[in-house]
């Protein structure tokens, strides 16, 4: 009878080492799904970025697209768009040349792209020697990882 007793009391209960044990190991599995969540995020807002520096890409061969051919090639003067400046042609009554509006138009994509993506490391208009072959090619770096975007379009005018 007394053997039964000392069983009985030696297991009524969890012992420190054990509810240590449980405590660690659902702190592991919390850290982890909080891990997870991080990363969904970061992936969340790179997917961001990149469709608005696919939108504004487009937008930009729109706007190429847009001009006529004269025009055209004063878009192309302007090749490295990081490095465009203000040229007032945006106040009111201010009347511009073509060369003036490209250089503008680069210039406000430029500055659009800067409040997309962390750092602008290039933004660029190529055109393939002598055809109407353009590429639009947005560069930049997010958290020490280098991504890119680039649209190519044929600009035919009839």
């Amino acid at each position: 009878m007394k053997s039964s007793l000392i069983n009985r009391k030696s297991q009524q209960g969890f012992t420190l080492i054990e509810s240590l044990l449980t405590l660690f190991i659902l702190t592991v599995g919390l850290l982890g799904v909080a891990g997870m969540q991080m990363e969904g995020l970061r992936s969340g807002d790179l997917a961001m970025q990149r469709s608005l520096v696919v939108v504004k890409t487009q937008e930009m061969m729109e706007r190429i697209r847009a001009t006529n051919q004269n025009t055209l090639l004063e878009y192309l003067a302007v090749i490295d768009a990081t490095s465009a400046q203000d040229n007032g042609c945006n106040t009111s009554g201010t009347v511009c040349t073509p060369t003036q509006m490209a250089e503008h138009d680069i210039f406000m994509w430029q500055r659009s792209l800067q409040g997309i993506v962390p750092v602008l490391t290039a933004a660029t208009i190529i055109r393939t020697p002598n055809t109407n072959l353009i590429t639009v090619a947005v560069n930049w770096t997010d958290r020490g990882v280098a991504h890119s975007d680039s649209i190519t379009s044929l600009i035919i005018y009839l």
